[in-house]
């Protein structure tokens, strides 16, 4: 049962700091896809089509000639047309970017209820989390960046855990 408890724990912090990789990457995502619906709005409102070089005329290999209620020219059709897949592109990213930013809120709730438990640790243990489990940085690895021994960092790792434990579970 404590080994389990500790597996939560270490997996609920592993799954913290990858949230927050994942909540810079949304960000990103979001900043593109805003430039992407500035640009369509821009290309909707100034009409940017780019329209079929060859304009038909009149085809005299067919024997019969249309006389339907028809009466816009293939231009008009080609603008019609253009700026129908501009609205579906803008009206698509629209989308994406609620979707990504209800992905984002949750993500942001969930990163604050770790944050609110973890701010309580000491900076040192704080820069401890942050390369066990942001950079997955082994015992070994971390006697380097922290004044600390092989057993010291073991122990106090330990200790963290415990405490999260209480705190998590």
């Amino acid at each position: 049962m404590e080994k389990t408890n500790y597996q939560k724990v270490e997996g609920i912090l592993y799954s913290h700091y990858r949230r927050k990789v994942q909540k810079q990457r949304l960000l990103r995502r979001i900043t593109n896809l805003e430039s992407k619906k500035n640009r369509l709005k821009r290309d909707i409102h100034e009409s940017n089509i780019d329209f079929n070089d060859s304009v038909p005329g009149i085809d005299y290999s067919k024997d019969k000639i249309s006389t339907g209620f028809n009466t816009s020219s293939s231009m008009e059709r080609d603008i019609e047309i253009g700026i129908d897949k501009l609205n579906n592109q803008y009206k698509s990213t629209l989308r994406d970017i609620v979707n990504l930013k209800r992905r984002l809120r949750n993500m942001e709730e969930r990163i604050d209820n770790i944050d609110i438990v973890l701010v309580e640790l000491t900076e040192e243990e704080q820069q401890l989390l942050d390369l066990k489990y942001g950079d997955r940085k082994s015992y070994r690895q971390m006697e380097d960046y922290l004044p600390m021994t092989f057993s010291t960092i073991s122990r106090v790792h330990r200790s963290i855990i415990s405490d999260l434990k209480k705190a998590f579970l």
